[in-house]
């Protein structure tokens, strides 16, 4: 007689298939990790935090909450992610924001977005946000 033992398997969660504007940030960080690629040191680059603070609110348990200035700027990488999902699915998205950008005068996006709030943070997002409508609407790299 042979007896078995199983064990537990356990896997991150999947990341979700789309976001949306009402994503929670633990989605759209998912999202951001597992579909978009970013790692979590530029998620927190973009949001203003340490990538720490990204693996924990990442992990299924934490219950831990944001603070404001960080869930601000999340909505804000989630909504530039949201406009540019059906054009540039998954990965490529990710690679748009890292890849230099003539629209941007050859920036990076997530660099300009790595921009603190007090050195003009709103301005560099409203030249990523233009930039992506232009790439959007058919107007190349």
């Amino acid at each position: 007689m042979t007896t078995s033992t199983f064990q537990a398997v356990t896997t991150p969660p999947s990341a979700p298939a789309r976001l949306n504007e009402a994503s929670d940030p633990k989605t759209t960080l998912q999202y951001l990790r597992g579909v978009v690629g970013l790692t979590p040191g530029e998620i927190a680059k973009a949001i203003g935090t340490e990538d720490r603070s990204i693996r924990r609110w990442m992990k299924p348990d934490d219950t831990s909450k944001m603070q404001l200035r960080n869930a601000e700027r999340l909505d804000d990488l989630r909504s530039l992610v949201v406009l540019l999902a059906d054009t540039l699915p998954g990965e490529q998205t990710g690679n748009w924001l890292r890849a230099r950008n003539r629209l941007l005068e050859r920036e990076r996006p997530l660099e300009l977005l790595c921009t603190p709030k007090d050195d003009g943070y709103a301005q560099q997002y409203k030249r990523v946000e233009r930039a992506a409508l232009r790439f959007v609407d058919g107007d190349p790299i």
